[in-house]
């Protein structure tokens, strides 16, 4: 069984050696994965346990409660001081897997204007907006970092930031999420992978250096993702607004659903 798509060829060359630590398996091809990067950094050995923050998002069966078929509903959003508001939709239907393993999943992934292509899985597990928002994200840092006299910071050089950062430096605990009106319980998962990175000194990419990202996981709603977030604070500027705040909502089921 797969968490995410084992035939795209994006995400084959993003296979993490996280997930081989723990599995030993070609189970996970997301935008943690271990690449080359713009200055040395040591890799994480394969014998290194796999950290919590890395089994709540790519090692777990976010998918399990759903039985049926079934459409999560996403809402994109973007604001900030720095560029245009922004408004999407993301949707994912989850339905029973054809070969009786995990579920089927087709994903349609908007996102500030860009579609991230996902092609259909059909032994699923985790949930692939985990990967729609990652893979984006690497996209932006590349172009927000681009400007007429410096080339944008390499996608592998982000990707691999991000997966140190979840393996050695996320910072967990227990919240109160709301979906639907109600309070549910669940897990808060915060990194910033650039913030003691040497290369944060760089003039195209030091109003960025600061970013941090935002993952709520919990049991209690179907896909096992509550939000998703980033944002990029304005650090020149005292009680400013930040430059950039995204995330990813789950806004409603269909057919309708409880949380748990």
């Amino acid at each position: 069984m797969t968490l995410l798509n084992p035939h795209d060829s994006f995400q084959e060359k993003m296979l993490s050696n996280t997930v081989r630590r723990c599995c030993k398996t070609r189970t996970f091809k997301a935008i943690i994965a271990s690449a080359c990067l713009a200055t040395p950094f040591p890799a994480l050995a394969e014998d290194q346990p796999i950290s919590p923050a890395e089994t709540a998002l790519f090692v777990t069966d976010h998918l399990k409660g759903i039985s049926g078929q079934q459409t999560l509903h996403y809402s994109f959003d973007k604001k900030g001081s720095l560029e245009a508001p922004a408004h999407d939709d993301i949707s994912i239907v989850v339905g029973p897997s054809p070969n009786g393993n995990g579920h089927k999943v087709d994903t349609k992934c908007a996102m500030g204007g860009q579609t991230i292509p996902v092609e259909s899985i059909d032994s699923a597990l985790g949930n692939p907006v985990i990967q729609c928002f990652l893979e984006r994200d690497l996209l932006e840092m590349n172009r927000l970092t681009t400007t007429p006299k410096a080339k944008g910071g390499s996608t592998y050089f982000f990707r691999r930031r991000i997966r140190l950062a979840l393996a050695e430096s996320a910072e967990i605990k227990d919240i109160e999420a709301t979906f639907d009106g109600k309070k549910i319980p669940a897990r808060e998962i915060r990194i910033a992978p650039y913030a003691k990175d040497p290369e944060r000194v760089r003039d195209n990419f030091k109003r960025f250096a600061d970013k941090i990202y935002v993952f709520q996981i919990s049991d209690a709603v179907p896909g096992g993702v509550v939000k998703l977030g980033t944002v990029i604070p304005d650090s020149e500027k005292q009680d400013a607004p930040a430059l950039i705040e995204e995330s990813v909502v789950l806004s409603r089921l269909e057919p309708k659903g409880k949380a748990k």
